[in-house]
């Protein structure tokens, strides 16, 4: 091959990851606003306040991973985090995951990345089309707000709906806790303040709402005391230095 077809070649490789980060970050971020009523409105309707004025970390229960495959996905049975919480609030392009790394994003309206992005591998079209990847409740608690019904094939961020379908669960140690993107008509049908036990089917992972890619946006904080967000993983750049995973 001619020196110059090489080097355009192998231009182009190098471009291919930064132009990709590029476009996947035109998708807007998550209404939180919209479902933050909702879920306030939700929790003063059972009586619920926000927990211990000063509760530490330490305090939280340990979660399980809220994804697993279903019995049927046998070739596929693997997931990955494309996306961890930004800990950098300066943006946009000042990035900081919990290792102090880079494997999270921002976007040019403020927002930082809020939660941790569990995507299904390796064919994600097709673990979405056969419902293989499973979202589960990390920790027991009530259901504080649910929403389903919208399409759930978004990717790319080329969205016919702002609003994801999704289920907010409010933990038994307070934690409020967000799975976000999931498939239509696979949330479970809970009734707001009905219990879930850690391990129980919340519903799909799919691409509903803003989406760049089919996965689960899994996103939690303490309305005491960690208004913006809590960190399941830890690390030197973290909510604290130790992971809340099980």
């Amino acid at each position: 091959m001619h020196r110059t077809g090489l080097r355009i070649m192998l231009l182009m490789l190098l471009a291919g990851p930064a132009m990709a980060a590029a476009d996947d970050a035109l998708h807007p971020p998550i209404p939180y606003e919209v479902i933050a009523e909702r879920v306030e409105a939700n929790r003063a309707a059972l009586g619920l306040d926000t927990g211990a004025a000063e509760p530490e970390r330490t305090d939280f229960e340990r979660l399980l991973f809220p994804v697993r495959a279903r019995a049927n996905a046998t070739p596929f049975r693997v997931h990955l985090v494309t996306n961890y919480v930004d800990h950098d609030a300066y943006g946009p392009g000042f990035l900081q995951d919990y290792e102090c790394g880079v494997r999270t994003y921002d976007l040019p309206g403020g927002y930082d990345h809020a939660g941790t992005d569990f995507v299904a591998s390796t064919f994600q079209e097709v673990s979405t089309e056969a419902g293989w990847m499973e979202v589960i409740a990390a920790a027991g608690g009530v259901v504080l707000d649910r929403h389903d019904g919208e399409p759930d094939r978004n990717a790319r961020g080329r969205n016919e709906s702002v609003i994801s379908n999704y289920i907010v669960i409010r933990q038994d140690d307070g934690m409020e806790v967000f799975y976000y993107h999931l498939a239509r008509d696979s949330v479970v049908p809970l009734e707001i303040g009905e219990r879930v036990q850690a391990g129980d089917y919340l519903g799909l992972a799919a691409s509903s709402g803003t989406s760049s890619e089919p996965h689960l946006h899994f996103q939690m904080h303490h309305p005491a005391r960690f208004q913006r967000i809590v960190d399941p993983y830890g690390g030197p750049c973290a909510s604290g230095p130790e992971p809340v995973w099980q």
